[in-house]
């Protein structure tokens, strides 16, 4: 009966050292995922000024291209000032 006992206190502490271990190596996966994804959220940091930038640049671009547009159309009308198609 001690044999018994003693085997399947054997038994339960090997289901418990395998839980521990499949525990653990799911902890360092999640470690390493989490250490990936935050070396991202630092290189996205980093890029974000910079895109911030660019569309602040791009806002003062826009009346250049609306008087483009203006200066297109007098040129169309100095180059054809009857309108005529074709």
């Amino acid at each position: 009966m001690q044999k018994a006992i003693l085997a399947l206190q054997i038994l339960i502490l090997s289901i418990i050292v395998i839980i521990s271990f499949y525990v653990v190596n799911t902890l360092n996966q999640l470690s390493i995922e989490v250490e990936k994804a935050l070396l991202i959220v630092d290189e996205i940091s980093i890029y974000i000024p910079k895109i911030e930038k660019i569309i602040i640049n791009f806002e003062e671009l826009e009346p250049l291209f609306e008087s483009l547009n203006r200066i297109s159309e007098i040129i169309s009308l100095l180059t054809d000032p009857l309108g005529s198609e074709g």
